[in-house]
Order: structure tokens, then sequence, then C-alpha cells
């Protein structure tokens, strides 16, 4: 590639690529979902913010509103609650209702051997994907095992 042609693909990376922009972990998604992955890994970039302005509670809890992750994740408020569900369910996050008014409050699991878990479980199912579409690929399509019947049977 030509300097110029890199300088183009840059600035077009850096248009859809801002210092906002979510990343997650692609096994992890294939382990617990995509939703629940997406917000899980907000969570994790709220917490990371609540811990540098020292926010987290003695207990290492944080505060987020439904608005505050849907702005963060476009995760509606149903869907929000069904996936914080599973998080909690699988063991990568907590949550407590406290204060007045009440409010949600987070905190991320600290379990690497669970994560590795997830990882293995998500490699194992991308694996798979990739195999089932590997032997689709292989397999005669129908139309062309009966016109090849139907051709053998004229002779």
């Amino acid at each position: 590639m030509r300097n110029e042609e890199i300088r183009d693909w840059n600035s077009f990376f850096q248009i859809l690529n801002p210092d906002n922009t979510m990343s997650f972990n692609r096994y992890i998604a294939h382990a617990i979902g995509i939703t629940e992955t997406i917000i899980y890994f907000s969570l994790i970039s709220k917490m990371m913010n609540h811990m540098k302005n020292n926010r987290l509670d003695n207990d290492g809890f944080f505060y987020a509103t439904v608005g505050d992750i849907q702005e963060s994740t476009t995760v509606k408020k149903e869907k929000q609650i069904v996936a914080i569900k599973k998080l909690v369910e699988v063991g990568l996050i907590e949550t407590k209702i406290a204060g007045i008014p009440a409010r949600k409050y987070f905190r991320i699991v600290k379990n690497l051997d669970l994560l590795l878990q997830l990882i293995a479980k998500g490699e194992s199912v991308a694996q798979d994907i990739k195999t089932e579409y590997r032997n689709r690929m292989r397999k005669p399509h129908n139309q062309f095992v009966v016109f090849k019947a139907l051709f053998l049977s004229l002779f």
C-alpha cells in the first residue's frame, strides 16, 4: 500500500473508531450472548471510570442507570433486565439496590477461572459454527443430486 492510501484508510478508521467505541470478546459473546456481552463490557468500562475517579463504594459497587446503559450500549430497558439477570446468574456481576431513592448498583466479579471457562466455551461454539458451515459447503446441493439422478437415469 502506498502511504497516501494508508493515510486515507487511517482517516476512515478514525471516523468509525472514536474514543468512545465499544469492544468486547467474541468468544464470551458466543458463550453468553451478544447483548449480555455488550452490557458486561460496558459495565466494566463504567467500573474502570468510577475506579479512576475514586467513586466505587467500599465493597466495589458503582451506580449506573438504565439510561446510562442504554446510551452507551443502545440496549433498551427490557433487554437490559434480561441480560443483567443472566450476567448475575452466570456469575460475572453482582447487583444490589441501595439508597433513597432506591438505585441499582453493580459490581464486576473478578473471577479469572470463570472468564477462561466462558472463553473456552465460546471458542468451542465458534469452532462448531465453522465446522457446520464447512460441512454444508462440502455437501452437494439437493437440486444437483436430483438433477444428476435424473440425468443418469436417462442412459
